[in-house]
């Protein structure tokens, strides 16, 4: 079925959490009661977003209303994926009659979908009808058809368990789709170039974790150490620097010992990717170090949550006992500790040089880019901004305009999302809304009172904002991930990577 560029649009925003006012311009667009199968299908996808934000007897009317459009979509080309769309929406409205008629009808259709996608519709067909022990063995073929499609498991696996829930069944034999985990790594820098102790326990943890994924810096020590290990297993390594590569190596490698330079090019060279948080910092300083650190655990937990899995962090401390606290703990996720004792002397390099006038910092840098149309009233939409930013977190600085756009400067990627969802909420379609996080100098503005932040997050936010719909809320990488780290474990389900590269940008859904 191909789709018109109007309907590819409407499509992005849904993605992009702005389901609302997707809906608004469907309806505006006289859709509603179209019969074209791109259509229908587009109409079911909105539905059933509208239906999950929904609560009691709305949220089931609206999922009856998505399993009609998927129905009627089924015989104009919509086949097996509109037909279990009706079948599984139909049993979610309370309809289990229905649903049962749509699911055998599945099970007659022939599905051009890949393998894995056709052996664990019919799974999923079978599970409708309550035929488990059939449902199961198509599940297992589903997984041995595609036994690393992990992405598509993560998929299946949430479908399963709503219908498991909404049939009062066990999920328990769900187990064959379980996920590897996530895991986020660091540790001291004084670790023995040649501790084979260590190496040993943190091999056992990835195979006792079935650990597929890595998340960490390569500082000399640990960092290093556990990459190898995890290189070794084949686990895919993520590395996030909180500077350029030879910056790193030169202060946070090469003063632990000459050793540790070449274990860390070849990292380097294998490493699956490698980001750097804060590409115009001359120092590793703590601040640059700090946003590193959370956008890696941040990155481990958006990974988990892809895959309905779970991220662990292990950390390597040089004696037993609890670590500070981080975003991690506070946030209540699970942490593995190891203990290595300091066998190297510790190194020492200059201190960074601060201007007495400026103070570095990590900031959130919020975009809000106005629909000022002839058919917006603006005393009426500035009015509504002023209070939905006046009830919320203060602001780190005086807000900002350049031409449509407010700009607006938090401590924290939590501060700015809840005043983005705040924005959002009172303005909806009038408004879109992007934000960054990074590095950013603070010192006294000298055109008027209090403070000014220079980030190079703020030409970020305005590329963010040149692709997000309106009434939506996009998020930089970093600012996705930070957030992430720090957020309660339901907070994944409000974001969404739009790319689906884990690059983004994210969707925060309002």
């Amino acid at each position: 079925m191909s789709q018109s560029p109007f309907l590819l649009d409407l499509a992005a925003m849904v993605r992009a959490g702005a389901v609302n006012h997707a809906w608004s311009l469907f309806a505006g667009a006289g859709l509603a009661a179209s019969d074209d199968p791109a259509v229908l299908t587009l109409k079911g996808r909105i539905l059933k977003d509208r239906a999950r934000a929904a609560e009691g007897g709305a949220r089931a009317e609206l999922y009856g209303q998505a399993a009609a459009a998927y129905l009627a979509a089924a015989p104009l080309g919509g086949g097996a994926y509109a037909l279990i769309n009706a079948a599984t929406l139909s049993l979610l409205a309370g309809d289990e009659a229905a649903a049962r008629i749509h699911a055998l009808a599945v099970l007659e259709t022939a599905d051009d979908d890949t393998p894995y996608y056709q052996a664990a519709t019919r799974a999923e067909a079978l599970l409708v009808l309550r035929r488990f022990a059939e449902a199961r063995a198509a599940l297992d073929a589903a997984v041995a058809v595609a036994p690393r499609a992990w992405e598509d498991h993560a998929v299946t696996l949430r479908q399963f368990r709503l219908l498991l829930a909404t049939l009062n069944e066990d999920d328990g034999w769900l187990a064959v789709l379980a996920p590897p985990r996530a895991l986020h790594f660091a540790g001291h820098m004084a670790v023995s170039p040649d501790d084979e102790a260590l190496a040993g326990q943190v091999a056992s943890l990835v195979s006792e974790e079935r650990v597929a994924f890595g998340y960490g810096a390569l500082a000399a020590g640990a960092d290093i150490l556990i990459a190898e290990t995890l290189a070794a297993a084949g686990v895919e390594l993520h590395v996030l620097l909180p500077a350029d590569p030879a910056v790193f190596r030169a202060q946070s490698v090469i003063p632990w010992g000459e050793a540790w330079g070449p274990r860390f090019d070849r990292l380097i060279a294998e490493a699956d990717s490698v980001r750097v948080t804060a590409p115009d910092a001359t120092d590793v300083g703590p601040q640059a170090i700090t946003l590193a650190a959370e956008t890696a655990m941040g990155l481990a937990v958006l990974k988990a949550a892809a895959l309905a899995s779970e991220a662990v962090q292990v950390l390597v401390l040089d004696e037993p006992g609890a670590p500070a606290a981080t975003p991690w703990t506070r946030a209540g996720r699970r942490q593995r500790i190891l203990t290595a004792a300091r066998r190297t002397a510790a190194a020492t390099r200059s201190p960074q040089s601060v201007s007495p006038q400026s103070v570095s910092r990590l900031a959130a840098f919020l975009g809000c880019a106005l629909d000022l149309s002839a058919e917006t009233d603006p005393r009426d939409l500035l009015r509504d901004l002023a209070k939905a930013i006046q009830d919320g977190p203060v602001p780190l600085t005086a807000p900002s305009w350049s031409g449509r756009t407010l700009l607006l400067v938090y401590a924290a990627p939590a501060d700015a999302a809840r005043a983005a969802r705040a924005i959002a909420a009172a303005l909806g379609a009038r408004v879109r809304l992007a934000a960054s996080h990074g590095l950013t100098v603070m010192a006294p503005d000298p055109f008027g009172d209090g403070p000014l932040a220079t980030s190079a997050q703020a030409e970020v936010v305005a590329g963010l904002l040149a692709a997000t719909p309106a009434g939506a809320i996009h998020l930089g990488l970093t600012f996705a991930a930070v957030l992430s780290a720090a957020g309660p474990a339901d907070l994944t389900q409000r974001l969404m990577d739009l790319t689906g590269d884990e690059l983004g940008p994210y969707a925060l859904r309002a």
